[in-house]
């Protein structure tokens, strides 16, 4: 979009991930994050930082956790949000709506909900999420949101618990007219532990995926793929913000540029050596990865290249694997 790319040109931040808790309701087996005991940011504190990027130029803003209506402020917040003229999105297991909630809803400026499905089979859904009657809970949730006309995508990350069951679920939006979106990457654990990995679909249940064309498009080429920025709109027109307060270049990027209880945004954003070497890294500076045959079809995350591999500037192993399995079909 034409949009994206002058924000982009400009550094303005137009899209933010504001991550309001890590506390959640549920213990599902595939969360990348691991519980600590640092202190939340504040009502006030997070008033002030959407003030900050509200006047940086951010226009839409997702709200996520954890599962953010454990915070008993959420409400508050959205309001503020609202009054401020952000587009808002929610990502939540939707266990905690009921009517009376999902009727407070409507009167915010909510372009989407987000809601984490992993299985329509309750002996999955809830082996996933830790919780007995997990799955009856969401499910009631998606239809009381459906019922009042939000819009809504289900968000289903696959793992081989629950990879045969991903079509049932496209079956069930299709009914519904609700949007999806399949996710065949687990990550690791925000601290770099990767014993999660585990779960992750094998190869060959990666190719059917790739496949299967309700999941996923057919994949063109990136014709100047070389010369373009390795980190897509990382730290130039979007970035992440903890429920501490450190800013990210992404969600998944997790290199902090600096954090909002020390400094301004403003100050992070224009003048942080971390944000300003990444915004600068092209593709082609990347010794193994730019003489790789199989580049035009890999869709190589730097965070989880960072995460998972220790390296911002290495290759990402399933990333790797995908593009081999692409550039076979």
């Amino acid at each position: 979009m034409l949009i994206e790319k002058l924000c982009e040109k400009k550094n303005i931040p137009l899209y933010s991930i504001f991550e309001l808790t890590y506390r959640c309701n549920l213990q599902c087996i595939h969360c990348y994050i691991k519980k600590d005991s640092k202190k939340e940011l504040n009502f006030y504190q997070i008033k002030s930082i959407l003030n900050q990027i509200s006047s940086m130029g951010t226009l839409f803003i997702t709200f996520t956790g954890g599962e953010v209506f454990v915070r008993k402020d959420f409400f508050k917040i959205l309001n503020y949000a609202t009054n401020k003229g952000f587009a808002i999105n929610i990502f939540t297991n939707a266990t905690l709506l009921d009517k009376q909630k999902v009727y407070e809803l409507k009167k915010f400026n909510i372009s989407e909900m987000g809601i984490s499905l992993y299985s329509l089979r309750d002996e999955i859904h809830d082996y996933i999420t830790g919780v007995r009657g997990s799955l009856k809970k969401t499910l009631k949730g998606i239809y009381i949101l459906k019922e009042r006309g939000f819009n809504i995508k289900v968000k289903c990350p696959l793992m081989k618990v629950n990879y045969s069951d991903y079509s049932q679920i496209i079956d069930f939006c299709n009914r519904l007219k609700i949007k999806y979106l399949f996710d065949p990457v687990i990550v690791p654990y925000n601290d770099g532990d990767k014993s999660i990995l585990s779960l992750r679909l094998d190869k060959t249940q990666i190719e059917k995926i790739i496949r299967d064309i309700r999941i996923v498009k057919r994949y063109k080429i990136k014709k100047g793929f070389l010369k373009s920025n390795v980190l897509c709109s990382a730290g130039k027109n979007f970035c992440s913000i903890s429920p501490y307060g450190d800013v990210y270049p992404c969600i998944q990027l997790l290199i902090s540029a600096g954090n909002l209880k020390e400094s301004k945004f403003k100050k992070i954003w224009n003048h942080s050596k971390v944000l300003k070497n990444i915004r600068e890294i092209k593709m082609g500076e990347l010794k193994i990865c730019k003489n790789c045959d199989i580049i035009y079809y890999c869709n190589r995350c730097p965070g989880l290249a960072h995460l998972e591999d220790g390296n911002l500037y290495g290759p990402s192993k399933i990333a790797c694997e995908i593009a081999k399995i692409r550039k076979n079909l």
